[in-house]
C-alpha cells in the first residue's frame, strides 16, 4: 500500500487547526466573582450540569477539527495505490526502473551534466540485484535506448559517450520509449533527469501505463543569469563595408555586462554591452566586407554558453526573385515596353542596394506558377487578360503576405471589374483621362506622401523630377479604403495601396509606357520601382533560418522543379550549427532559442499529467498488470461535507436549548 498526493503543498493547511483551539480557549465563560451584601432575600437555584456542558463543547469543536482536517486534506487529492492479488511477490522480487535522461541544450549549462551522471549513479546503486534497469536518452528525438536488464556499467558509458547535444527537448518521443520499457507485471518506475525546462515538456499530453512510479530528479539548482544572442545579420553599405546588427536579450534578472565580438572571416569587431534584466538591445557593427560567406557573433561566456554564439550568413544574399506578369507568352523582357523598362529599373543598382533577379510569366501561366519564394508581383498591364484561376491565384498570393503591383493595360475598365470580382480592393475607374485629350495638353504630379512608401526614396521631393514630366493619360480611381500615396496636380490619386490578408495590392493610374508618359524616361523612375519592390521584401527574405535538428526544406524554381542541390557543401544533417549554401539558397543552422528560456514546469502538475489518470497511455498496457490507484479525496469531500452539516445542525439545537434554558416558562 502507498499513500500519496497530487498537491502535497495543500497540507500545510492542516496549520488552521490550530484556530477552532484558539477560538474556544479565547471564548471560554469564565466565572465573576460578585459582592453580595447579603444573601437572605436570593432565591435558591439549581447550578446547571457544567460538565456535561464541557464534554459537549469539546465534542463539538472535535467535530470542527475534522471537518476542517478533511477538507485540507481533499483539497491535497490523496490517492492510495494497492497492487493486485499475487503482485505483491513480483514486487519484492523483479522490478523495472527506466532512466530517462534529458540531452537537449540546455543541460549542458554549468554544472548540469555533472549533475545528471552523479544522480544517475546514485540511481543504479540504489536498486536491488533482481532490478532490471534501462536507459532511454532524450532531445528532440530517442538519441539512444538501452533496454531493460542491460548492465549498469553499460548505462553509465553510454550516459558519459553521449553529452548534452545541440538540440532543441521535446520528450514525447522519450516517453513513448520509456512507456514501453514499462510494460508488464512487476514494480514499475520512471526516473526523469532533466531541468524540466518548460518548452521542452509543454507538448506532452499522454500519460505512462497506470502503476508506474514516477520520480521526478530535477538537475538545476538554480535559473543561471543567461544572456543570449537572438539574431544577427551583415548588410552591405557600401562596396568595401558592410553593417552587421545583433540582437541580444537577457535572460537574468540583474543588470549583466557582456562583450561582443563579431567576426567575418579574419577581421573582427567588439563592443561591451551593458543589459537591463529581462530586456533586449541591439548592437551595429561595422566591418569591411570580405569574401567569407559565414559570420560569427560571439558573447564572453556565461552560465550557458551554447546560446553565446550565432552563425549568419554574412557574403551578399541572393537575388530576391520578382515576377513579372505580362498579357501574353511573345511579350517578354524585350517585347512588352513595360517588361522592358522593369527590367532596366531593377537590373540597375548601387552598392549595398537589394539585387533583384526579374522573371517574365504570361497571363495565363500564373496559376501555375510557383510564388512560395516570390515576395512581389508587377502585373503590367495584364490584370484584364487573367482568368478567374489566375485572379484567385493573385489574391491568395497577396492575403499570404505578398505584394501586387498591378498597371493599366489596353483595357483598364475589364482590369479594374476583373480586380472587384477577385476581391482585391473595393476600387472604381471614374474616367480615363486623356483618352481624347487634344493636342498638347498634359498633366503633372502634384503631391507626395512624405510619410508613404516613397517618401525616403524621394526626400526632398523638390531636388528630383518626379513633379516634372508630362502625362498625357491616367486612369482617375477612386478606392475609399486605400491609402494614396502619390496625386497628380489635380488631386486625382496615381498610387494607391488596398491591404488584402497579410499582404497588400499596389494600384497604379499610368503604367510603364511611354504612351502615357515619360515616367519611364525620367531619373525617378528606376528608385520608384526600386523602393515599391524593396518595401515588399521581408527583412532576411532568401535566408533559410534553421534549428538544430530541423530537416532541410526542399528548394524550388518558379515551375516547381527542385534546386540543384550542387556539390558538396551542404553537411548531410543540420545536428550541427553552421552556414552553407544549398545551390544558391544560403541556410542558417544555429541552436533553438528556446532552449535558453529560464521557465521552469511545475513537477507536481508534469508528474501528474504522467500518471495513468492525467491521460491515455502512452503505450498499451494490455498485457500489463497494474496497480490499482484509488482517489481518496471524493471520500474525505463527502466526510467534510458531512461534518459540516453535523455541526450546523448541533450548534442549532445547543442554541435551542439555551433559549429555553434562559428564558422562564409563562404562568
Amino acid at each position: 500500500m502507498t499513500l500519496g498526493f497530487d498537491y502535497p503543498w495543500f497540507l500545510l493547511g492542516l496549520s488552521l487547526l490550530a484556530l477552532p483551539i484558539l477560538l474556544h480557549l479565547m471564548n471560554r465563560q469564565m466565572p465573576r466573582r460578585l459582592v453580595f451584601p447579603s444573601t437572605r432575600f436570593l432565591r435558591r437555584a439549581e447550578l446547571p450540569p457544567e460538565g456535561r456542558r464541557r464534554l459537549r463543547d469539546l465534542l463539538l469543536l472535535l467535530v470542527r477539527l475534522l471537518a476542517l482536517a478533511a477538507a485540507v486534506l481533499a483539497f491535497a487529492r490523496p490517492w492510495l495505490t494497492r497492487p493486485p492479488d499475487g503482485a505483491g511477490a513480483a514486487a519484492a522480487g523483479d522490478g523495472t526502473t527506466v532512466l530517462l535522461v534529458d540531452r537537449s541544450s540546455s543541460l549542458s549549462a554549468r554544472g548540469a551534466n555533472e549533475r545528471v551522471l552523479a544522480i544517475a549513479r546514485s540511481e543504479l546503486a540504489g536498486l536491488r540485484p533482481s532490478d532490471r534497469a534501462a536507459l532511454v536518452l532524450s532531445a528532440d528525438r530517442v538519441l539512444a535506448a538501452l533496454p531493460p536488464g542491460s548492465a549498469h556499467q553499460a548505462i553509465m558509458e553510454t550516459l558519459e559517450d553521449t553529452p548534452p547535444q545541440p538540440l532543441a527537448g521535446d520528450h514525447a518521443a522519450g516517453l513513448r520509449q520509456a512507456a514501453r520499457y514499462l510494460e508488464g507485471p512487476g514494480a514499475r518506475r520512471l526516473v526523469v533527469l532533466s531541468d524540466l525546462q518548460s518548452p521542452d515538456w509543454q507538448r506532452v499530453r499522454e500519460g505512462l501505463p497506470s502503476g508506474v512510479e514516477v520520480r521526478l530528479a530535477t538537475v538545476s539548482e538554480a535559473i543561471p543569469a543567461n544572456v543570449a544572442i537572438i539574431a544577427a545579420s551583415a548588410t552591405p553599405v557600401s562596396a568595401e563595408r558592410c553593417r552587421v546588427v545583433v540582437e541580444v536579450r537577457s535572460f537574468s534578472e540583474r543588470v549583466e555586462e557582456r562583450t561582443l565580438t563579431v567576426r567575418l572571416g579574419a577581421e573582427q569587431a567588439s563592443v561591451t554591452l551593458s543589459l537591463p534584466p529581462l530586456q533586449v538591445r541591439r548592437a551595429a557593427l561595422a566591418l569591411p566586407r570580405l569574401e567569407s560567406v559565414q559570420g560569427i557573433a560571439e558573447l564572453s561566456a556565461d552560465d550557458y554558453a551554447a546560446d553565446d554564439v550565432l552563425h549568419f550568413w554574412a557574403a551578399a544574399p541572393p537575388p530576391v526573385p520578382v515576377v513579372a506578369v505580362v498579357p501574353a507568352a511573345e511579350d517578354d523582357a524585350e517585347a512588352s515596353p513595360q517588361a522592358f523598362f522593369l527590367s532596366k529599373a531593377l537590373q540597375n543598382r548601387g552598392a549595398g542596394s537589394t539585387a533583384f533577379a526579374l522573371q517574365t510569366v504570361a497571363a495565363d501561366a500564373l496559376f501555375v506558377t510557383d510564388l512560395s519564394q516570390v515576395p512581389v508581383l508587377f502585373v503590367l498591364g495584364a490584370a484584364e487578360r487573367l482568368d478567374e484561376a489566375g485572379v484567385e491565384r493573385l489574391a491568395g498570393f497577396c492575403r499570404e503576405g505578398g505584394t501586387a503591383v498591378v498597371t493599366p493595360g489596353a483595357f483598364p475598365a475589364q482590369m479594374i471589374h476583373g480586380l472587384r470580382a477577385g476581391g482585391l480592393g473595393d476600387i472604381r475607374l471614374l474616367e480615363w483621362v486623356g483618352q481624347n485629350r487634344r493636342r498638347g495638353e498634359s498633366w503633372t504630379l502634384g503631391w507626395l506622401d512624405p510619410k508613404g512608401l516613397l517618401g525616403d526614396a524621394f526626400a526632398p521631393v523638390a531636388s528630383t523630377d518626379l513633379f516634372l514630366f508630362p502625362i498625357r493619360q491616367y486612369l482617375r480611381l477612386e478606392a475609399p479604403a486605400a491609402a494614396v500615396h502619390l496625386r497628380t496636380a489635380s488631386g486625382d490619386p496615381v498610387l494607391l495601396e488596398q491591404p488584402l490578408g497579410r499582404g497588400r495590392v499596389l494600384l497604379l493610374a499610368l503604367p510603364f509606357d511611354t504612351a502615357w508618359s515619360d515616367l519611364p524616361l525620367t531619373a525617378s523612375f528606376l528608385p520608384m520601382v526600386q523602393e515599391l519592390a524593396r518595401s515588399a521584401v521581408p527583412a532576411g527574405h532568401g535566408i533559410t533560418r534553421l534549428e538544430c535538428g530541423q530537416a532541410l526544406p526542399e528548394f524550388r524554381d518558379l515551375l516547381g522543379r527542385a534546386a540543384a542541390t550542387g556539390t558538396a557543401s551542404a553537411p548531410p544533417s543540420t545536428d550541427r550549427p553552421g552556414v552553407f549554401a544549398v545551390g544558391d539558397h544560403p541556410v542558417e543552422v544555429n541552436i533553438s532559442r528556446r532552449e535558453s528560456s529560464p521557465e521552469r514546469i511545475n513537477p507536481y502538475d508534469l508528474r501528474r499529467r504522467l500518471q495513468a489518470e492525467a491521460g491515455p497511455s502512452l503505450a498499451a498496457p494490455a498485457l500489463a498488470t497494474p496497480h490499482e490507484r484509488r482517489a481518496l479525496w471524493p471520500v474525505l469531500a463527502l466526510a467534510a461535507a458531512g461534518l459540516l452539516l453535523l455541526e450546523l445542525a448541533w450548534t442549532l439545537a445547543t442554541d435551542r436549548q439555551e433559549i429555553r434554558r434562559r428564558v422562564p416558562a409563562g404562568p
